[in-house]
Parts: structure tokens; sequence; C-alpha cells
């Protein structure tokens, strides 16, 4: 069984070092941690300790999460008399084996055992943390099938389930070694010294998900990243919108800080005035932004125990991964939603501005008394700027599909978000899953990339540094307190996004009224006019300009009714509004469960289960608001 379990292990460790010291890896990790070789185990008798001892030797870290604190698992391996070794010396020894190394790790879970029950979930509970914390799973036992087991069988049986790729050996022919891959190879096993679907699975795991291979009408990709690197270059790499999620993946590791351009600008003001209904902090930075997101995640983290100086953290990491990762990801979103936006307000307003002026050039007598015969003399350049005004639309709409911008803000808030939500669960060992809808992701290819880097951030910190004495009292008491801050800073969100959505709603739904009454009144209005001529001879020339006014009335308002419907359909504001006030209940229900508990701290297995309840409903409304924007890519409108 040791033969087999080093042989795994340096199978594995020669694929990864293959991979990591490949020419390009580096830069796919330039912007995280690079990627390490890690085993997890909870160090019970017979093949984990094996296991753990192989992985040390190799090189690998070891990262230990326990089902109780350690002087209560101790207790599982009392000493028999007949008993061939020292078993709790074993443990002890690979205790203090790993405590040595920095790089290694041990949580201590909060299971208890009063009851057999008790001290099943407690195996079970950990057997589920592994699994989530699992790139590959390495099982060794007799292959006997039990999915209700808390055991090893149970564990390959749900691997199986969550598609976790799994490499078995049997307990009584420890010379049979298979793999499992749901993708590789069908969910059946199959002799790994006779396949390299292991390796495949593993180039899969390390490197992020590749387009579609380019025709000879696409750029190459890899030469594209490589000269915007070279170059410096803050624009987008040259690659057309069907490329997906590689330019996208070049995008977020090589580009420059963003800033605020006009187009960028004509959105928040038009935001700030009918949404927030104040113009105070329109012009902030991408940067300060970010930062005061930052803020209230920060006010949260100062809630957790403080860590021993000197040591590695849920703290440390939150402040520097986590937060490098998020607040690039954000300001990235942020910037490409207001360029994506910024261009469809200043294409529906061009779009009016070019039915003003050809209508300014039209034969209008109130324009040629008042002008004094201007107009006629004007008219090719009333024209000349209503053509511009249609070749700016255009050239606006060019330049959104040439940049990206409604792939990229979808993709960096994404990744924004989920990062998001690692945050929520980290210092309680979680892992962020999403999952969208089958008809969502076929037409979807960037998706995965943006899973995949999660996943990459997820894997650089690996189980939680909590401190000596893992999930105790003092603990859980610190992240509850963290929970229910990052819970009311996202209540404190949806209810501002909610108010100012709702507001540009009905501002829109206002005008739009306004209008459409104003239009029938002009359409009155001419009527009247045109049958007052009759009979009103000595008005004759006031009723010709009431004619003219409300002819243009008729032509210039449904112009700025269509634009402003355009808005109202691009930003789908009554849609997030309505989302919004969800999420504002959801969260607040939760919120309030914490705050009854008082000064009395939750379980681990309650705090994870409150912390799911949030992702899961942040899960659901941010799938939702992708399905719905994807579906709303720009289009010139004339």
């Amino acid at each position: 069984m040791r033969a087999g379990i080093a042989e795994v292990l340096e199978r594995i460790a020669q694929a990864f070092h293959g991979l990591a010291g490949a020419p390009g890896t580096d830069q796919i990790y330039d912007l995280d941690e690079q990627p390490a070789l890690r085993l997890l185990s909870p160090l019970a008798e017979g093949a984990d300790r094996i296991a753990a001892e192989s992985a040390l030797a190799a090189g690998y870290e070891l990262q230990c999460p326990l089902p109780f604190p350690v002087g209560e698992y101790r207790k599982d391996f009392e000493e028999q008399a007949n008993h061939p070794y020292d078993t709790r010396g074993e443990f002890d020894g690979l205790l203090a084996k790993i405590q040595a190394d920095p790089r290694n790790r041990i949580l201590e879970l909060d299971g208890i055992r009063q009851t057999e029950g008790d001290k099943n979930l407690a195996y079970w509970k950990v057997g589920q943390l592994l699994l989530r914390h699992s790139d590959i799973l390495l099982a060794v036992w007799d292959g006997i099938e039990n999915k209700t087991s808390v055991g090893t069988a149970g564990m390959v049986a749900r691997a199986g389930r969550d598609r976790i790729p799994t490499v078995r050996i049997l307990a009584h022919q420890p010379d049979c070694i298979e793999f499992r891959d749901h993708e590789l190879t069908g969910n059946a096993w199959r002799a790994l010294a006779a396949d390299d679907s292991m390796e495949q699975r593993i180039r899969q795991i390390l490197l992020p998900p590749q387009p579609p291979a380019p025709s000879a009408a696409v750029p190459n990709q890899a030469r594209d990243c490589k000269e915007q690197q070279n170059h410096g270059t803050a624009h987008p790499p040259k690659h057309p919108p069907e490329v997906g999620g590689n330019s996208i993946r070049c995008a977020y590791f090589q580009h420059s800080e963003p800033k605020l351009t006009p187009v960028a600008s004509s959105y928040r003001l038009f935001f700030a005035a009918l949404g927030k209904r104040q113009l105070n902090g329109w012009s902030d930075s991408y940067q300060q932004g970010a930062l005061y997101q930052w803020d209230a995640i920060e006010t949260a983290i100062t809630k957790l125990p403080v860590p021993p100086p000197a040591t590695v953290s849920v703290e440390t990491e939150l402040r520097n991964n986590v937060r490098k990762h998020f607040l690039w990801a954000d300001r990235l979103a942020t910037y490409y939603a207001d360029e994506y936006r910024g261009t469809y307000c200043l294409m529906f307003s061009l779009t009016f501005v070019a039915v003003f002026l050809a209508l300014l050039s039209g034969p209008f007598k109130i324009f040629e008394d008042l002008f004094d015969g201007m107009i006629a003399k004007l008219s090719p350049w009333l024209t000349f700027g209503e053509l511009i005004s249609i070749f700016m639309i255009l050239g606006l709409w060019f330049l959104c599909h040439r940049r990206q911008l409604h792939e990229r803000w979808l993709d960096f808030r994404l990744l924004a978000e989920l990062l998001r939500q690692r945050m929520f669960l980290l210092p309680i060992g979680g892992m962020v899953s999403l999952e969208m809808p089958d008809y969502a992701t076929e037409h979807d290819r960037s998706y995965g990339w943006v899973l995949w880097l999660t996943r990459a951030v997820n894997r650089a910190e690996g189980l939680p540094a909590v401190p000596a004495g893992g999930f105790n009292q003092a603990y859980r008491q610190g992240y509850m307190e963290y929970l229910a801050e990052l819970l009311c800073d996202q209540v404190r969100y949806h209810a501002k996004n909610f108010h100012r959505n709702n507001n540009i709603a009905k501002a829109i739904h206002a005008i739009e009224h306004y209008l459409m009454y104003s239009i029938i009144a002009a359409c009155l209005i001419h009527l009247g006019a045109h049958f007052a001529q009759e009979h009103f001879e000595e008005y004759k020339k006031t009723l010709e300009y009431v004619m003219d006014i409300t002819v243009i009335a008729a032509a210039v308002l449904p112009a700025l009714g269509a634009a402003l419907h355009g808005l109202f359909g691009h930003g789908e504001y009554k849609r997030v509004a309505d989302r919004s006030e969800g999420m504002l209940k959801k969260l607040k229900s939760i919120v309030n469960e914490l705050s009854l508990q008082g000064g009395t701290p939750l379980s681990a297995a309650k705090l994870e289960s409150l912390a799911e309840q949030a992702n899961e409903a942040m899960s659901q409304e941010l799938t939702d608001w992708r399905v719905i924007f994807r579906a709303k890519p720009l289009e010139p409108h004339i």
C-alpha cells in the first residue's frame, strides 16, 4: 500500500512540476501565489498517515482538518495491548513534523462525541471539508460501495456525485491503482498505469480553460496576450468577442489602472441625477470606489480573534490574497460597466439628436422667420450634423464591440462577486461554487474561466489558518460577528441599490407618461390650429407657427421617448430594484437569526449553514443578473 500511495503522489508531482515550470505558466499566476503541491489528510490510522508521511517525504505541503480538537481526537487512538505499534505516539510524531514547517496547517473542527451519532456527524463534516478543498481524491479502501457511509466508501460516492476526479487503491490488492473522472473516463475506473487521464485532469486544473482553436480569421491568442504584456499597453487585446474568456484573462492579469473617461462620466452623471438624486462622488476614481467597499470588509475582519504575532492567519489571508484579487476585479468590473452603460447612454442620446437636427432643416416657417433665413443657409450643415451623429452612433457601437465592454463587465463583475462570497466562507472553511443554467452555459464560454480563477484563489489559501484551538468558542463568536457585519454591509448595499434603481425606473416611467400626454396634446393642438385657420384669418401666421411647433413636438418627443425606453430596457432598472428588494428581505432574516443569539456562539456547522444560505441567495441573484444582462448585447440603434 505504501508503494502504491507513493507512486500516485510521484505521478501527480511529475505532472505538476512539468506544468508549473512550463513557459507561460508564471504569466497565468502572476497576480496570484504560485500553485503548490498539497495533501489534505485527517491523520486517521492507516492509509491517512501513510499518505501524510509519503507526502512530506515528497515535498508536499500538508494540511490536516481534524474532526475534533487535538486532545479529543487523540482519544480515538487508545493504546491496546495487542496493537502492533504505538498509534498515539505515531499521531503525536506526525503532528510535530507538520507543525515544524510553517507551510503546513492543522484545523481543529468543533466535533463532539456525546453519542455515536455525534461522532459520525463529526467524521462526516471533516469528510465534506476534504471534498470541498480537493482537486483530486486519493482513496484507499476495500472497493465495497456504501453511499451512506461516513467513511471512505461514502466519500468516494460523494466524490463521484460532485464530479471530483478520484484515484483508488484497493486495500486487498494495493498494486491495483485506478482513476475515475466524469469527463475523461466517463466516470468509469481505468488502470492508472495504462492511461494518462490523471495528467490531463491536472493540466485542466492548473491551466485556464482554452477557447476554441483559432481559425485564420482569428488572431493568435497567445501572441496577442504576449504582445500586450511586452508593450505594457492599456488597450485590450485585439480579439473579436467570439474568442471568449482568453482575452478576458489577458485583460485581467495585464490591464493598467482604469481611469474615468468622458464616456463613463456620461452614465455616472445620468445615474447620479436620476438615481442618487445628488452629484456627490460621481467623479471618484475606481480605486476610491473599491477601497470604500473594502472599508466595510475591514471592519468585519476586526471582529475575528486577534492571531498571535508573526503567524499566518485568516486575517492576513483576507488582507493579502483575497483583498488583492477582489479590489482588482471590482475596479475592472466597475470600469467596464461605466464604459458600457455610458456607451448606450450616448448612443440613445445621439439618436434623439439626429432626429432633432433632421427636423431643424425642414420647411418650417417659424424657423425661417425667427432666424431670418439662416436655417436655409445652414441646412447642409444640419444634414452634415445628422450624419455625424449617425456615424458617432456606429463608432460607439464598433468600439463597444471591439473592446468587449459588455463581456468584460459581466465577467469581471461575476468574478468580483464570487470573491466577495469567498470572504463569507473562508474563515469557516467553506468553498464558493456557482451553477449556471444549462441553457446559459452552452453559450457562455468565458464563464468557465471565471470559475477557474475563483477556484485558483481558493486553492492558494487552502484551509483557513485558524489559531490553535480551532473552531473553539472564541473563534466561533468572532466569526459570527464577522459574518453579521458582512451581511449588514450587503443589506445596506441592496437598500441603496433598490432605492436608486427604483428612482430611475419611476423617473423614466413618469417622463414617458408626460411625453405620451404631450404628444397627444400636440396632435390635438395641431388639428385645432389647422381648422381654426379657416375661421380666424387674422391669426393665420400665429396658427402656422403653432402648427410648426406641434409637428416638431409630435416628431421629436417620440424620439426622446424611444431613447428613454432604450435606456430603461438596457438598464433593467425595475428588475434590478425588485431583485435587490428580495435580497434585502432574505439577508435581513439571516442577520436577525444571528442577532437573536446574543453572546452565545453557534456551532461551526450552524454558522456555515447560515453563511451558505446567504451565499446561495447571492448566487441565485448573481445567476439571474448574468443571464438577464448577457442577453442584452449592445446593437446600433438608429
